[in-house]
């Protein structure tokens, strides 16, 4: 084999790395994005589970009369 032929699959090598570097750190990204997606979709419903008990506890509160 050829020193051009073997510099040629080198670069075609290399070529072929960047793309799947390229590939992987899009994808890691897009894990990255979802990750705090999930962290709002937890604090959201964390902060309508509060809302709630804090309501219903008012609402109890207004209904039940003073001793």
């Amino acid at each position: 084999m050829e020193a051009k032929e073997v510099i040629g699959q080198l670069e075609t090598t290399v070529s072929g790395l960047d793309d799947q570097r390229a590939d992987i750190i899009a994808a890691m990204e897009g894990l990255d994005r979802l990750a705090r997606q999930i962290d709002q979709a937890r604090m959201l419903a964390e902060t309508e589970q509060l809302r709630s008990a804090l309501l219903t506890s008012i609402s109890h509160d207004l209904r039940t009369p003073l001793a």
